[in-house]
């Protein structure tokens, strides 16, 4: 593994600032980084901001645990979905957390665990931090560009169609309905549009090719010509 170089100042300055990733919005840290430090330190500095040092350590605890081993290529794919940066910088990340570790002879296994805390990377609802508070913990949070948003808002909107496809009552869908419908609005509003605009284009496009309520389902189409 190649190792890469940390100074003290980048040590100092990710110590103070990085890891306090909920104070400020990617693109201030960004800015600040690239005004402030030379090209290389301004990329590690911003990587260390994107991919948080206590969170990776986490995935890659739990990759090291996994037997037999999971494809690289794939958690590498998957952790840069996860927080939206390339694949070069969670490789980037990953090599520059573990000669951290190395060379200060942190055991991941020892400075992370499900009990320190638990990282979900996900758009919440307004009042789920004032609600983690309220049990007695400290959420870390930060808000969403326009452009971090409207992707967390097509995340969460499988999410939501997910959970409706695995509801098992009745009670239960009419609660993850009720989600999938938040993440509707928020959606429409973002894009500037009203719910009654929304309507009447559904009611448009209803008038063209109907609805769903006869349950037709489409199994082939004979082709004119087909060879």
């Amino acid at each position: 593994m190649k190792k890469t170089n940390l100074t003290d100042r980048e040590k100092i300055y990710l110590e103070r600032y990085a890891e306090k990733f909920f104070l400020t919005s990617k693109e201030d840290f960004k800015a600040m980084a690239q005004k402030n430090f030379k090209p290389r330190e301004a990329e590690y500095l911003i990587r260390a901001f994107s991919i948080p040092y206590l969170a990776i350590c986490l995935d890659i605890q739990k990759y090291d645990q996994i037997k037999p081993k999971k494809d690289e290529i794939k958690f590498v794919n998957a952790l840069a979905l996860k927080y939206q940066v390339t694949v070069s910088d969670i490789i980037n990340r990953i090599r520059e957390v573990r000669y951290l570790n190395m060379v200060l002879g942190i055991n991941i296994n020892e400075l992370v665990g499900e009990e320190h805390y638990k990282t979900y990377n996900k758009l919440v609802r307004d009042n789920i931090p004032d609600l983690i508070r309220q049990n007695g913990e400290e959420p870390m949070i930060r808000t969403l560009t326009d452009e971090e948003y409207w992707i967390s808002l097509k995340t969460k909107l499988i999410e939501e169609l997910n959970e409706v496809n695995a509801s098992s009552s009745k009670d239960e869908m009419k609660k993850e309905l009720a989600d999938l419908y938040e993440v509707f609005k928020a959606m429409v509003t973002y894009q500037d549009f009203t719910l009654a605009e929304i309507a009447e284009a559904a009611q448009e496009k209803a008038m063209q090719n109907g609805g769903f309520t006869k349950r037709i389902f489409l199994e082939k189409v004979r082709v004119k010509n087909a060879k």
